[in-house]
């Protein structure tokens, strides 16, 4: 008997199951291997493996770094903007800690205390709630196994399993991006991250980023039957701009969530409670998740602190700074995604910065 079962080891149920209590009896089911190097790992998210400064500063507070190992080249300290449309491009100082984001998680679980046990390669089947514990069902080499818990934290990202079981009936559909990503040599190391704007592709945004003699490139994607083929046209107008764009090397594919609407949030419901993007904690103008992450986890640690048992409605009032950062990263997509306004922005050069290209 568990006292808190985490589905999920990513940077959200990691650091929650670093930072609660140590006396509780916690498990970790996740669906990765990730406390040693393993060959056959497959990134499930087409993460770009970016530290933003929001993050930066929570891994601070946290008393925490970047280990060496975990640090990819080049560090960038720009974002170029591209309008494939009219054509126009802006530079805008901004700080990234460029990553290798499987090496970034597999630090993260090394934090995690020796008393919580970890189990890797297994994947949730189902949560079925009793009247004095939980039941978590879960498969892990081929064999399904029963654990039982008092509580069960969903940290399981964007196309979270652990929400669909607690609101079948939930419909997130339109909240939801196909992120495709793809991986190719460079021809030339390109030291800033692009952010590109392609409304013939989708309404959010697409990205190049550099990672050694390699680039990744991605797009959101919200129709998610023509997905495939919409990316595969965004590449041949991308391929145009002579970014020195080399082979194909890989391709990645996952759900993003995004936010657009303080109704998409949800945080569970008694015993069963999400952190992160399965709650629907991600920035819903940048994609960007980590800083969520860390909050969402936080917040979620106090409250179990003060009152394990009824943590649900102190971790609902810890995630005010959430919400309202979600607002205000709502109001400035009104900027980043009208074609019109951010022509316009663009346009004026504000807050853009020279660059010797």
């Amino acid at each position: 008997m568990y006292d808190l079962i985490i589905i999920g080891a990513g940077p959200a149920g990691a650091t929650l199951a670093r930072l609660v209590n140590k006396n509780y009896k916690v498990l970790v089911i996740e669906k990765r291997s990730l406390r040693k190097l393993d060959s056959n790992n497959k990134v499930n998210k087409p993460c770009g493996g970016l530290i933003a400064p929001d993050a930066q500063r929570l891994l601070g507070e946290m008393g925490l770094g970047v280990p060496k190992k975990v640090l990819v080249g080049p560090q960038v300290f720009s974002v170029r903007s591209i309008d494939i449309k009219t054509g126009k491009q802006k530079f805008y100082q901004r700080h990234y800690i460029n990553i290798d984001r499987e090496k970034f998680d597999q630090y993260l679980v090394s934090l995690i205390p020796n008393q919580v046990r970890i189990l890797e390669k297994a994947i949730l089947r189902k949560i079925q709630p009793g009247k004095k514990n939980i039941e978590v069902f879960y498969q892990q080499d081929r064999e399904l196994k029963r654990v039982r818990t008092r509580k069960v934290i969903g940290a399981d990202g964007a196309n979270s399993l652990t929400r669909k079981i607690l609101y079948p009936g939930e419909d997130v559909s339109r909240y939801l991006y196909f992120s495709i990503q793809e991986i190719f040599s460079a021809k030339k190391v390109l030291p800033y991250f692009t952010v590109l704007f392609d409304e013939q592709t989708t309404d959010y945004y697409s990205w190049i980023i550099p990672k050694e003699k390699q680039l990744l490139i991605g797009s959101a994607i919200d129709d998610m039957l023509n997905a495939r083929a919409k990316f595969e046209q965004f590449l041949k107008r991308v391929k145009k701009l002579g970014l020195g764009i080399g082979q194909k090397r890989a391709s990645q594919g996952a759900f993003i969530y995004r936010p657009t609407e303080l109704k998409s949030i949800n945080t569970g419901r008694n015993d069963v409670v999400l952190v992160g993007e399965a709650a629907g904690f991600i920035s819903p103008s940048s994609a960007e998740g980590l800083s969520f992450a860390f909050l969402s986890a936080l917040a979620l640690a106090k409250a179990m602190e003060k009152d394990f048992d009824n943590a649900l409605g102190d971790y609902n009032s810890n995630c005010g700074k959430l919400i309202f950062k979600i607002i205000i990263k709502n109001w400035k997509k009104m900027f980043m995604f009208r074609p019109w306004l951010r022509n316009w922005i663009m346009a004026t050069g504000l807050k853009s910065m020279k660059v010797d290209d």
